[in-house]
């Protein structure tokens, strides 16, 4: 792996655990400098405005600890109205990921690893990253047996807690998750038709005002 090599990583989601992500993630920053000359941390939280009110405070109190990662380039806090919380997702790893294609960046020098604040960084996911960068395909740990089918085309569908996507493949994965995105949309045409219990049964938050979440969930959608 060259050492001119440049490493991204983009955090999504609740900034819950981060202090405790961020100490573990640290005991490997020295074995990763040695085959990458770059290494930053990029975060894009959200909170869903007043009907969210305490998401929001969590959210903002977070802020004085980000200090603390070395290799911060950016953190984003916005406030979003996107009702539907499968969709929102990934949209914001869409959101960070097309931030990256914006800027002059080498992308076929740089590694992106996506994922979460609280994620737990082992030797394991070190592995990943090694695969990742020396056969230059998008890695994901979880895989699942179960089949799906989209317009024809059948796939298995994956986890999104934790991707290493090679700058060259941002495209690609931009892609897919924007086809994930529509897939999600439009089985939400299908559940808002159903009846408020049998959604509320299956563990989705429903009411007349906001689909919390609504439509095939992340995992299967990806």
């Amino acid at each position: 792996m060259a050492k001119d090599n440049k490493l991204i990583f983009c955090f999504t989601g609740e900034p819950r655990s981060f202090m405790q992500g961020l100490k573990n993630r640290k005991k490997f920053y020295p074995q990763l400098s040695l085959s990458f000359s770059e290494i930053e941390s990029r975060y894009l939280h959200c909170y869903f405005g007043k009907r969210k009110s305490n998401n929001k405070i969590k959210v903002l109190n977070k802020i004085k600890h980000f200090k603390s990662d070395k290799f911060l380039r950016s953190l984003r806090i916005e406030n979003r109205e996107d009702t539907n919380i499968f969709s929102y997702i990934l949209q914001t790893k869409f959101d960070i990921l097309s931030q990256i294609k914006l800027e002059k960046i080498n992308l076929e020098k740089t590694l992106i690893v996506l994922t979460r604040t609280d994620w737990l960084f082992t030797k394991e996911t070190i592995k990943l990253i090694n695969i990742s960068a020396s056969e230059n395909k998008v890695i994901s740990p979880f895989n699942e047996s179960k089949e799906f089918n989209y317009k024809d085309i059948t796939y298995r569908s994956i986890t999104d807690q934790f991707f290493v996507v090679p700058g060259t493949l941002i495209n690609k994965f931009l892609e897919a998750l924007s086809v994930a995105i529509e897939i999600i949309n439009e089985t939400k045409k299908n559940d808002i038709t159903k009846n408020n219990k049998e959604l509320k049964a299956m563990g989705i938050g429903f009411n007349d005002k906001h689909n919390y979440g609504v439509g095939m969930g992340v995992e299967n959608a990806l």
